[in-house]
């Protein structure tokens, strides 16, 4: 929905600079999707609830240590793929996404073009509300989280300095 909104948006509009901005979320955005599912498929990890659980043969692993045979716990004991697609969480990638999403909203109200800053904050705000409650009920381990908000903040310094650059401004200079 964001990236078709996003499209017709940019066609609309005569501002290449904007488009460009556009563009560039979009491109952002689909590039924390495509890592989070690129992560999720090569590297099946059980969810901290099924390891407290203690199924047979399903205990703690790195996330860099690959779980073998998942499809056994699948067929055998009924388990629900996903519980075996810890890695990273996919949450606090898409929560994360949030801070780009909401600093974008500047591009097209005047009265937000000083707030960059406080709705990047509230964004953040709102993605540790969502990666702590992860935490919480046992669907992920830290390093799960943390892989997601750290693959997002890679990508959120991008998207600033893109910005800037768009902006013609330099990050000195702000």
């Amino acid at each position: 929905l964001l990236l078709w909104n996003g499209y017709h948006l940019a066609k609309k509009t005569e501002d290449k600079n904007l488009v460009l901005k556009i563009v560039c979320l979009l491109i952002l955005l689909a590039l924390a999707y495509a890592s989070l599912q690129i992560l999720k498929s090569n590297f099946p990890r059980a969810r901290y609830r099924l390891v407290v659980q203690e199924y047979e043969n399903i205990g703690f692993r790195p996330w860099y240590m690959l779980l073998e045979d998942t499809a056994k716990f699948i067929n055998d004991m009924g388990i629900d793929k996903g519980e075996f697609r810890s890695f990273p969480s996919g949450h606090s990638i898409l929560s994360m996404c949030m801070v780009m999403i909401l600093q974008s909203l500047t591009w097209f109200s005047p009265k937000l073009k000083d707030k960059r800053i406080i709705l990047g904050v509230l964004g953040a705000v709102f993605s540790m509300i969502i990666i702590f409650t992860r935490l919480m009920l046992g669907a992920h381990y830290m390093s799960d989280v943390s892989a997601g908000a750290i693959i997002v903040s890679f990508l959120t310094i991008i998207y600033t300095l893109i910005q800037y650059k768009l902006e013609g401004r330099s990050i000195k200079s702000s």
